[in-house]
């Protein structure tokens, strides 16, 4: 299999087990460093600690929502790529994503293609410093 992702390093915030290890081990095969966590304040914790390329985050979650994550982070972080994934992705909820500063929305079930094509497009290309 090839490494699309080889040098990317993404924090995963899912809180549901079995979509956050099977994401998780699907982006490692590909290359991405990932590393996984359940809550908000997990995610911060690791954020303030490690550089990272791209955020994906889940919308939903038991300890605040992905788009006050988003809003936190966009200013505080515009290096940092958002990633949204949610199992809304109406219309509304995509432009909710994009005004709170993600920069692309996927549904769920992810399409990992689709996803890896993003990060390879968006992320892997551009200047590392």
């Amino acid at each position: 299999m090839t490494k699309p992702l080889l040098g990317v390093h993404l924090c995963l915030l899912e809180d549901s087990a079995d979509e956050g290890e099977l994401l998780k081990l699907s982006l490692e095969r590909r290359g991405a460093c990932v590393t996984w966590v359940q809550t908000v304040r997990d995610a911060k914790a690791q954020l303030e600690s490690t550089a990272f390329d791209a955020l994906i985050s889940d919308l939903t979650l038991p300890d605040g929502g992905g788009l006050s994550v988003a809003r936190d982070l966009a200013s505080a972080r515009p290096q940092l790529t958002l990633i949204a994934l949610s199992g809304h992705a109406s219309q509304s909820a995509v432009a909710a994503s994009r005004e709170a500063g993600f920069a692309a929305h996927f549904g769920k079930p992810v399409d990992l293609a689709a996803l890896v094509a993003w990060i390879v497009e968006r992320i892997s290309a551009r200047p590392r410093s």
